[in-house]
């Protein structure tokens, strides 16, 4: 055993941007961590690289860290008896059941094995389970939605506590849970505290603004304009937000499918920079919706003519060093990834969500 170089870590990480540097410098302490065995900073460096994962990055690595966090955790537990990181670890396992809805590698089995284990847990440290409920509540609304309804008025039975959400969030939720209800107005009115920032948070209203986009482009691809004046205004909310990183790159495809059916100018302007996200990114929902309103865009522009010229780098997929792109051939490429996302989700949810909303917005 020895001592990990915790000034050493100091100096060096709170150098680092957020992201794939600060991920892979945090790998590598880790490691120096484990080979020490200085349980504190094997602990408190897992719970950096989940943050940084959540925040920065796709949320994959989560499903790996979280087992080791546990682990580690419980034979110190068994070991000592009270563990001072009780609270942070709940906080973290929260965030692992939170995003299993996004990831259909993750599932129905493995969610409810999760979940059980986290209700247990959670029952044991004497804390509420308002967190679980809402868990619950965000996986089964794309699968069973009088489960998804029960979790939903369960959760708000249930008292808050310390490892509940912020008030930010939590109305957040309930505007999204207004929207899945279709209830528009309601969800507006709910949402208003967010909007003025009476109610906010780092990621809150900025991922409410993407909620509302969400909704609001089913609404236009149906061709029901009264809201389009409301999505421009969220979707330039989005924007800003995705620019200066205050939230990932999770309604990129959102901001691609409004701006398909409103500027094809700005639609192509995004396209150009954010492909190359696209073929990094990890997170299966996140690529589904890029997909889908490029999609759309090469559809709309079909409908005009069959080949676009356009400056694109040696490294887009589909290079061509005339830079004149068979439109045909761009929809495909764009189309296959959006169905081959939508049956693996559909798959694992065992229903026609995510075909329903490719139907809506790909309309023939």
């Amino acid at each position: 055993m020895g001592k990990f170089n915790e000034q050493k870590y100091y100096q060096e990480y709170d150098q680092l941007p957020p992201g794939e540097l600060a991920i892979a410098y945090l790998h590598d302490a880790i490691r120096e961590a484990d080979e020490l065995e200085d349980y504190d900073w094997q602990i408190q460096l897992r719970i950096e690289l989940m943050s940084q994962c959540d925040f920065h990055s796709d949320s994959l690595e989560m499903y790996v860290i979280m087992p080791q966090l546990l682990k580690l955790y419980d034979e110190h537990t068994l070991q000592f008896g009270e563990n001072q990181y009780t609270h942070t670890v709940l906080w973290h396992y929260k965030w692992v059941l939170g995003n299993a809805p996004d990831f259909y590698q993750i599932s129905i089995e493995q969610f409810e094995g999760l979940a059980a284990d986290f209700k247990k847990r959670f029952l044991s440290a004497g804390y509420s389970l308002r967190t679980y409920y809402s868990s619950l509540f965000s996986f089964y609304k794309y699968i069973d939605w009088e489960k998804a309804e029960s979790s939903y008025q369960q959760f708000l039975k249930e008292e808050r506590d310390s490892l509940s959400d912020c008030p930010a969030c939590e109305r957040s939720e309930e505007v999204t849970y207004l929207l899945d209800c279709d209830n528009l107005e309601r969800a507006r009115q709910r949402a208003q505290d967010l909007f003025d920032r009476k109610l906010s948070c780092k990621a809150v209203p900025e991922f409410t603004y993407g909620h509302f986009l969400r909704y609001y482009n089913l609404k236009l691809c149906k061709g029901e304009r009264d809201s389009e004046r409301d999505a421009a205004v969220c979707c330039d909310q989005v924007v800003k937000a995705i620019r200066f990183r205050k939230i990932a790159s999770g309604y990129s495809g959102d901001v691609l499918l409004y701006y398909s059916l409103t500027d094809s100018k700005k639609a192509l302007d995004w396209f150009k920079q954010h492909w190359s996200d696209h073929e990094s990114n990890r997170h299966p929902l996140t690529r589904l919706y890029f997909a889908l309103g490029m999609t759309h865009f090469w559809k709309q522009l079909q409908e005009k003519e069959s080949t676009y010229r356009m400056k694109l780098p040696s490294s887009f997929p589909l290079y061509r060093e005339d830079g004149v792109y068979d439109l045909a051939k761009l929809r495909e490429y764009y189309e296959t990834e959006a169905l081959a996302c939508i049956r693996k989700f559909d798959e694992r949810n065992g229903t026609s969500h995510f075909l329903d909303v490719y139907k809506g917005i790909i309309a023939e």
